[in-house]
């Protein structure tokens, strides 16, 4: 019966491990192919029109602020993560006043 436990929460590891190498990898080409996609389109511009190297550039701060765009929609989707056990936030809820609201750290 133990062994069966053991299994799983291998399993559960290499589930939450593959899950992460996923997520990473999305993140990656979400901030690779629209740099890359602009840069170049960029530089084709540049060429044909010779205003080297303002469409290049242009193009960069494009795809970085599409790249923005593709990771705020990807964090989007994730779900709230859970406070962990024994944290300070656990016990709070919505609208609760901090106790250390009051304190003045700087004039004690």
């Amino acid at each position: 019966m133990g062994l069966n436990k053991k299994h799983k929460a291998a399993d559960n590891v290499k589930q939450r491990n593959l899950s992460i190498s996923r997520e990473m990898a999305d993140t990656t080409w979400r901030i690779a192919v629209p740099v890359v996609l602009f840069a170049c389109l960029g530089i084709i511009i540049d060429r044909t029109t010779g205003s080297r190297p303002w469409m290049t550039l242009l193009g960069m701060v494009a795809g970085l602020v599409c790249a923005g765009y593709l990771i705020k929609k990807q964090l989007e989707r994730w779900p709230d993560l859970p406070v962990k056990p024994g944290s300070y936030e656990r016990n709070r809820r919505p609208g609760d006043k901090d106790d250390d609201e009051d304190k003045d750290y700087y004039n004690d």
